[in-house]
């Protein structure tokens, strides 16, 4: 039952800690790191928490700051 939080928990992190917290719990036990990935895969999730694009929009502020700059 825990597997199965912790999973559902992940689910709403972005791919990259995904990942980073699968590795981990690969290195500690490979069984529990397993288990992990593929619960991860069968959760119901629709994905990591917050805008997709918020890379973009972080750029999109820093260049348009960058056009005020010389006003």
């Amino acid at each position: 039952m825990e597997r199965k939080k912790v999973g559902a928990d992940l689910a709403k992190c972005a791919p990259v800690i995904q990942e980073t917290m699968i590795r981990y719990a690969e290195e500690a036990d490979d069984e529990y790191g397993r288990r992990l990935r593929e619960n991860l895969k069968n959760t119901n999730e629709s994905g990591p928490l917050g805008n997709p694009d918020n890379d973009k929009a972080v750029q999109q502020a820093i260049d348009e700051s960058r056009e005020t700059d010389h006003l």
